[in-house]
This record gives C-alpha cells, sequence and structure tokens, in this order.
C-alpha cells in the first residue's frame, strides 16, 4: 500500500509541476496530506478481499 500512496504522491506532484497555476504549492500539500491521513485511514483497516 505504501508503493500506492507514493505513486498518487508522485502523480498529483508531476500533473502540478505540468499546470502550476491551478493550486499553490501548499494548497496541494493540504490536499494530499488530508488524503493520505483521513481518505485512506480505513483502507488499511478493512481486511483483505479474497479472490477465488
Amino acid at each position: 500500500m505504501g508503493a500506492r500512496v507514493v505513486g498518487m504522491v508522485r502523480a498529483a506532484a508531476d500533473r502540478w509541476l505540468a499546470r502550476p497555476g491551478g493550486m499553490t504549492r501548499a494548497d496541494l500539500a493540504a490536499h494530499l496530506t488530508d488524503l493520505a491521513w483521513s481518505g485512506l485511514s480505513g483502507a488499511a483497516a478493512r481486511p483483505k478481499e479474497r479472490t477465488p
């Protein structure tokens, strides 16, 4: 799961660098921090689903 979070942050940063006029660096950092702490907090707590 850690690699996915790193990939998400990297993709967001790459997109921000390509289009810097959309939001400030501080806003981007705040959005990613909120997502990491709040949005993904339940993902690690859920049991993994087994596929047949």
